[in-house]
């Protein structure tokens, strides 16, 4: 099969003309409002980054994500979100600034040490069975919050890249 040379086919350059396109073009598919830069995706993969909460997404199955990146999301209270629970909803309604991550080693550095995984995000997405209403799981939700590592959570849910 021979394809049609489009720089001399009629109909396309009469349609070039009426754009006013003067030089060909090129498609780029990258699209730095949905796709993370190189940039912040070394700073989300080694520390944490800084964003305003409506540029916040929700997932399909509860979780957070910054363009194509799934992210946790550094609380008040020094808690770290893994999922759009009401305490994520609550910071996005007030329009405040997110602390962002993607790096799984995040509880390992010295600044976030302290913190603790929420609760309420572990219920939304149902994290390893984790289920606060049911009293006979005490123990069972107990091992998992003590147990909980960023590195399970990203083996289980990716971080990137994203399929939109």
């Amino acid at each position: 099969m021979k394809l049609i040379n489009f720089l001399a086919f009629d109909a396309f350059n009469q349609l070039k003309e009426k754009m006013g396109a003067k030089k060909l073009g090129y498609f780029e598919i990258f699209n730095p409002e949905k796709h993370l830069t190189g940039n912040e995706r070394i700073i989300l993969s080694e520390a944490a980054l800084t964003i305003e909460s409506r540029y916040l997404r929700i997932l399909c199955d509860q979780t957070t994500a910054y363009k194509n990146s799934r992210i946790i999301v550094a609380g008040k209270e020094q808690t770290l979100h893994v999922s759009y629970c009401e305490q994520v909803e609550y910071m996005c309604k007030q329009s405040v600034s997110l602390v962002i991550s993607a790096n799984e080693n995040l509880l390992n550095s010295i600044q976030y040490q302290k913190f603790s995984i929420c609760h309420l995000c572990l219920q939304k997405i149902r994290y390893k069975g984790f289920d606060q209403r049911i009293k006979r799981r005490a123990g069972h939700n107990q091992l998992i919050i003590c147990q909980f590592s960023l590195q399970a959570f990203f083996v289980a849910y990716p971080p990137y890249p994203l399929l939109f």
